[in-house]
């Protein structure tokens, strides 16, 4: 554990933290990290001076300051990773239900749905009509859920971003744009 305050940070507020130092053998340089919960993780190169580690960590104090910021502005879910199994059923039962009432208000039809444990996507659709959601859907609110599976499926139509796509979008789910924001702020990590 190692420590880099006080910082004057661009807010006028000193500010004093902690970081968790990892040496590397393979490391051949610094590389400062904030995980998605604020914690900051340096790793090393196992020769290089902590004196030197702490002096690099306090020059970059505004930018780990920052993304801290970031992280406390962000909505972070916890999952005992024993909780996967149920959280998968319990997602695929929302996604049909969800997924059978906007396909009718859209008249789409879909080819195959599958729950997956995707790293960075909340769900996806296929070239070939094919839908995969994420397994933690099933722990948002039932408006981000919804817009989730309004945006795969009007990807059956417009497989881009396009200005169509968002007007599809619209047409069941009008708030969309706050939603997304809302959405890019959770985040849900298994422990």
């Amino acid at each position: 554990m190692g420590y880099y305050g006080p910082v004057l940070h661009d807010t006028n507020q000193l500010q004093s933290s902690e970081y968790t130092l990892v040496r590397s053998r393979r490391s051949r340089s610094l590389r400062i990290m904030v995980d998605i919960d604020g914690v900051v993780r340096v790793t090393a190169p196992v020769l290089l001076s902590k004196n030197y580690v702490d002096a690099y960590v306090r020059k970059h104090g505004a930018w780990i300051y920052k993304r801290q910021q970031q992280a406390s502005q962000r909505n972070i879910i916890k999952v005992p990773k024993k909780d996967i199994p149920v959280l998968k059923e319990k997602t695929a039962r929302i996604i049909k239900d969800r997924l059978g009432y906007f396909a009718a208000q859209y008249g789409y039809s879909y080819k195959k749905v599958s729950i997956r444990d995707q790293k960075t996507r909340w769900g996806s659709c296929s070239r070939s009509g094919n839908l995969n959601f994420n397994y933690k859907i099933a722990l948002l609110p039932e408006k981000l859920i919804d817009y989730i599976v309004i945006h795969e499926l009007c990807h059956l139509k417009e497989l881009n971003h396009s200005k169509n796509f968002w007007n599809l979008v619209a047409r069941a789910c009008p708030e969309h744009l706050l939603l997304r924001k809302e959405l890019r702020r959770t985040h849900i990590v298994t422990r």
